[in-house]
């Protein structure tokens, strides 16, 4: 496995991961649970940590797309 697949294995969690978060808030609000905000705010907390490795492998996921012959320029 290298850069580029880590990258798209990872790359989705951020997108989903915040939409989940949002969910969980915006229920939180409607039904005044302070459990249910706590769990939306570790959610958001644990998709902003999985978004650095996210974001850092992105430039090693360029590198070794185009150093494939099958991917064109």
């Amino acid at each position: 496995m290298n850069l580029a697949h880590l990258h798209l294995i990872l790359n989705h969690i951020p997108i989903i991961g915040t939409i989940i978060g949002l969910g969980l808030f915006i229920v939180s609000l409607v039904g005044d649970t302070d459990d249910l905000k706590r769990a939306s705010l570790m959610v958001f907390a644990g998709v902003a940590l999985l978004a650095l490795p996210t974001f850092f492998s992105g430039v090693g996921a360029q590198g070794a797309i185009r150093k494939d012959a099958a991917v064109p320029a």
